[in-house]
């Protein structure tokens, strides 16, 4: 290949993902390292080179925007004795990628195969992409030792010890795998019905102590650089044969993963760490063969069988709704633009494709769960898998779901309940809503499942779950609000809590004023005066009738709803209000400020009105004495602003302003008395 290109892309973004923490030494602490990113802009006519450090083996791969395939990107490597390897494709990543109509499909970036770099090397990449190119580049160090320790030299091996289907497997957390990107729901089918066999595609010239620190990169890649929720496989197989736990979800679930687009759904995506145009070991093809033997175990296949898959379209050959029949083992190149697995492991498949019997149904060890499976087999259908422990109970796989037991009782999610999609979003039962404490139950014109923290409601809006203190006051005043619309959603700065929109109605919460609900005229009055973050502050009371109005009260107020509308009052008003509101009644505006040489703020009621200033505080007047003041000028007048409410002196009621006295007398009439 030549050494130049006739043209460079105009501008390249390289994201240089680097870990700056020193190697720890063996037996120390910490945590799985973390990764910094920077970029670096590459101009037309340039190649721009990228140092990895020392000790830290780095993955490479370059994505971009847009569903176009690249036109060429081009890499080369500096060994340790200063030689540069000739330049060589960087191939692109056609094949891999979620499945279309997936949560995950929708933020994913096209990309390239992940290049593994070893520690210290330099790398230059070129390209004649038109559109702006993007290589990231993550870097990582150590390897993860049981309960999440970084060791410098132990071999990978040595964190394995997780048992499953008969075999010894590395568990994420051993080999320091990161959670799946936030807001990304494991998301899963009902069974899976094939192995997808991959390669990871570039370097075998790793050591087993570096096979965690080049998972933690894959992983990086895939949801730094492809923008995936984790890393794309369920497995993978170095090419010693040691296993390892990839996708997060769980590995008795029918996990969907990221490996073979379009044919994510109902299939197992393992892959060989390396490139496999060459055959691969024998050590490789007794871990595959354990692995295809288990899943044919647990979901109740035969691996020599073929088996009618759908495609769901995305990065696959085959368009959307192609159905097509394969083997229970097939490799990535059936179904994507690749030449994964490579050559020489794709020619070595048909060993992998061995007969077995299907066992009977699994067993049922749980008395609980058996009960519970005489009594509702039908809705259940058989057992698929053994019962295992998960947190503080157990769960169980049948045809068509889970049922659960813990201290909460036996009860069951079905796949296809909707209910069930919300609960995996928010982490199963080790998350907040944890066990299921009931069935699925109808709830009015909906559906109800609840759970030990909380429950979740489906009806024709969506299916949502409600928790927490929002919960307590939404079982309370349902009939008021109805069903939820929204999730539970944080409030931040200088007045945190959080909200909850149903269908009648909001729910609010904070630590000072507890959970309540608002609605209506209430609720809309409230949001003009900027819900919480406003002079209002948070509920702190629901709705509730008071005579002849309907009162609401908030941190710094109250609003009022009667025949004369909807209106706030806070501070002086208020408090007068308070102690007049027999004879004032209901509010007919809101507060109004008073500017000019006599500043102040007055708010009219239905008998009458309130003033403040500063000097003279808040005070109502009302009728003939109010009249008198009005023809005076109100507060502007000589009389100013009223220092008293209006009170009994003898056959007289009077009313001290600022300026003076009004007087009233039944018989006799108002008059003013001037000065103080």
């Amino acid at each position: 290949m030549p050494s130049s290109l006739p043209r460079i892309l105009t501008s390249v973004a390289l994201t240089i993902g680097l870990v700056v923490a020193p190697l720890p030494t063996l037996g120390t602490q910490a945590k799985a390292p973390e990764t910094k990113t920077r970029e670096i802009s590459v101009s037309r006519g340039q190649i721009k080179k990228v140092e990895t450090p020392k000790a830290k083996v780095s993955v490479v791969g370059a994505t971009w925007q847009g569903t176009t395939r690249i036109e060429k990107a081009e890499y080369r490597s500096k060994d340790h004795n200063g030689q540069w390897s000739p330049w060589k494709e960087l191939p692109a990543d056609d094949a891999d990628g979620p499945d279309a109509g997936t949560g995950e499909a929708g933020k994913a970036l096209q990309g390239t195969e992940p290049l593994v770099v070893p520690a210290g090397t330099s790398v230059e990449i070129r390209t004649e992409q038109k559109s702006d190119l993007y290589v990231a580049e993550t870097g990582v160090t150590g390897n993860v030792r049981p309960g999440g320790a970084v060791a410098g030299a132990a071999p990978a091996h040595a964190a394995g010890g997780s048992q499953i289907g008969g075999f010894t497997y590395t568990s994420r957390k051993d080999w320091g795998a990161k959670g799946p990107r936030k807001g990304c729901p494991v998301e899963e089918t009902k069974v899976n019905k094939a192995v997808v066999i991959h390669h990871t595609a570039g370097s075998n010239s790793y050591t087993q102590a570096q096979v965690p620190s080049i998972l933690r990169g894959i992983q990086g890649y895939h949801q730094n650089g492809r923008k995936w929720c984790d890393i794309g496989y369920n497995m993978v197989v170095d090419k010693w044969g040691n296993i390892y736990e990839a996708r997060s979800g769980g590995l008795t679930d029918a996990v969907i993963g990221a490996h073979a687009g379009g044919f994510n759904t109902s299939t197992f995506g393992v892959s060989v760490l390396g490139t496999y145009n060459k055959p691969a070991s024998s050590a490789v093809l007794n871990s595959l063969k354990k692995i295809v033997s288990w899943q044919g175990q647990l979901w109740g296949y035969d691996p020599s069988t073929t088996v009618k898959l759908t495609s769901k379209g995305g990065t696959s050959k085959f368009k959307e709704g192609t159905v097509r029949t394969l083997p229970r083992v097939f490799g990535h190149r059936d179904v994507g633009n690749t030449d994964c697995p490579g050559a020489g492991l794709y020619g070595q498949l048909a060993q992998l494709r061995i007969s077995q019997p299907v066992k009977p149904a699994a067993p049922i060890e749980s008395k609980g769960i058996q009960e519970y499976y005489n009594k509702h087999k039908d809705e259940t259908g058989p057992p698929q898998n053994p019962q295992r422990k998960t947190g503080k109970g157990v769960l169980q796989n049948f045809k068509n779901g889970v049922v659960y037991q813990s201290k909460q009782g036996v009860y069951f999610t079905a796949y296809s309940a909707p209910t069930r999609k919300v609960w995996s979003q928010h982490g199963w039962e080790r998350g907040r809503l944890g066990f299921p404490k009931s069935d699925r139950y109808k709830f009015g014109h909906g559906w109800r499942q609840s759970f030990e923290g909380g429950a979740i409601i489906e009806h024709s809006r969506g299916t949502y779950p409600v928790w927490g203190g929002i919960q307590s006051n939404w079982e309370r005043s349902k009939g008021a609000v109805k069903y939820p619309v929204s999730v539970e959603t944080k409030i931040s700065g200088k007045k945190p809590g959080s909200f909850q929109h149903f269908e009648n109605g909001s729910i609010h919460w904070s630590k000072n004023s507890g959970a309540h609900y608002t609605n209506g005229g209430i609720r809309n009055t409230w949001s003009k005066h900027r819900w919480e973050q406003g002079r209002l502050g948070y509920p702190s009371s629901d709705p509730f009738k008071s005579g002849d109005r309907v009162r609401q009260n908030f941190e710094g107020g109250a609003i009022i709803h009667s025949k004369r509308g909807t209106h706030p009052l806070w501070g002086g008003m208020k408090s007068n209000w308070e102690r007049n509101k027999a004879t004032l009644r209901n509010p007919v505006s809101t507060e109004k400020q008073i500017s000019g040489k006599k500043p102040g703020a007055f708010q009219h009621f239905e008998h009458g009105s309130v003033h403040w200033s500063k000097k003279t505080g808040a005070h109502y007047t009302s009728g003939a004495i109010r009249n008198t003041w009005s023809k005076q000028g109100w507060e502007q007048g000589r009389l100013g602003y009223p220092k008293t409410d209006p009170y009994k002196s003898g056959d007289e009621v009077r009313q001290k302003f600022q300026g003076g006295t009004v007087v009233y007398h039944k018989k006799r009439g108002t008059r003013v008395m001037w000065g103080k």
